[in-house]
């Protein structure tokens, strides 16, 4: 009788054992990159935080800047009312100059008080002397 022929056994479709020195390292250096990545992304999120807070401090810089070029034209237009002989107009601007101002401790108001002063004093109305000692004391801000 023949001999049946044994044939060579097929490779086996299960994955055969990794050496576990291999594994080790691996994980090591899985571990080490999400390491690095995590501080990398917290270097850049800390970064991102400082501009926008350099942002918001220049966003803050512009609307104080705007809203005292505006206030400075609004004060300029009652000089003129005031010139014009409008002294009630200039002094009612004037007054919503002051009100409106979104800092009231801005040191270019220390204008706005000490004109407000001299209406006060033109129309004979009360307040003319807090209003000079309120421009002194913004004046003595500004050094």
């Amino acid at each position: 009788p023949a001999e049946a022929e044994v044939a060579p056994a097929a490779p086996s479709a299960a994955p055969q054992a990794r050496n576990p020195t291999v594994l080790a390292m691996l994980l090591l250096i899985s571990l080490g990159l999400l390491a690095y990545t995590g501080s990398r992304v917290s270097k850049v999120q800390g970064e991102l935080e400082r501009v926008r807070e350099q942002q918001q401090v220049t966003q803050e810089l512009n609307d104080s800047e705007a809203a005292r070029r505006l206030s400075t034209a609004r004060l300029e237009h009652a000089r003129e009312l005031f010139d014009l002989g409008e002294s009630e107009r200039a002094l009612r601007l004037t007054q919503s100059v002051i009100d409106s101002a979104p800092n009231p401790n801005a040191a270019h108001l220390s204008k706005a008080f000490r004109f407000r002063a001299v209406l006060r004093r033109k129309l004979e109305k009360p307040g003319a002397q807090a209003d000079d000692a309120r421009a002194q004391q913004l004046e003595a801000q500004k050094k």
